[in-house]
């Protein structure tokens, strides 16, 4: 290229065009990976906030609730549920706890407590509770269920393990899957 035809080309008619489209499709291209960056960091953000809003969110305004009115069971037993789908089993055994306090035939709240203190391997309390469940409603299948399978695999006492799962069975359980379950293990008991 002679220093002539160089100089052409920087004159030539479509230079400034090409150069302004140039400019804009760099200024696109920061433009759009700016834009990227903050959707991804948005992003970020409204999965911590929905991470925040966990089974335990509401437990600092049920706290401040509770704080007002010690005595509200329905406080009280949130309390319990949250800490229960937070896996906190051992608040949720004390809020139970506290609502049985206040109303010692709350069926939920025993059935509730049962399974806290299954999840913790209290076997011996879980099966006090599940029959403190059928005593005020003894038509409860699960409760039996529940009995019979700890009384198999955790207590190993098959003749109470058989008398409460025949007594699910009996119980005609809407939940057709309990009802299998229940006949199967029934038919794998070891007398």
């Amino acid at each position: 290229m002679t220093p002539k035809s160089a100089s052409a080309a920087l004159e030539h008619p479509l230079r400034k065009p090409i150069l302004a489209l140039m400019a804009t499709a760099l200024a696109a291209l920061f433009l759009t990976s700016f834009l990227d960056r903050a959707m991804v960091q948005g992003t970020r953000t409204a999965r911590t906030q929905v991470k925040a809003k966990g089974p335990m969110a509401a437990v600092p305004e049920l706290m401040t609730k509770l704080q007002q009115n010690p005595n509200d069971e329905e406080t009280i037993l949130q309390l319990a549920d949250a800490f229960m789908r937070g896996k906190d089993w051992q608040r949720a055994e004390h809020f139970y706890g506290e609502a049985l306090k206040i109303d010692p035939k709350n069926v939920g709240a025993l059935f509730h407590r049962a399974i806290v203190n299954l999840e913790q391997r209290h076997f011996p309390e879980a099966v006090e509770d599940f029959k403190a469940v059928l005593a005020i409603k003894p038509d409860v299948a699960e409760a039996h269920y529940y009995i019979g399978m700890v009384n198999k695999y955790e207590l190993k006492v098959p003749q109470a393990a058989k008398e409460h799962l025949e007594k699910a069975l009996a119980l005609a359980p809407k939940d057709k899957e309990l009802a299998a379950e229940t006949k199967k293990e029934l038919e794998n008991l070891q007398p």
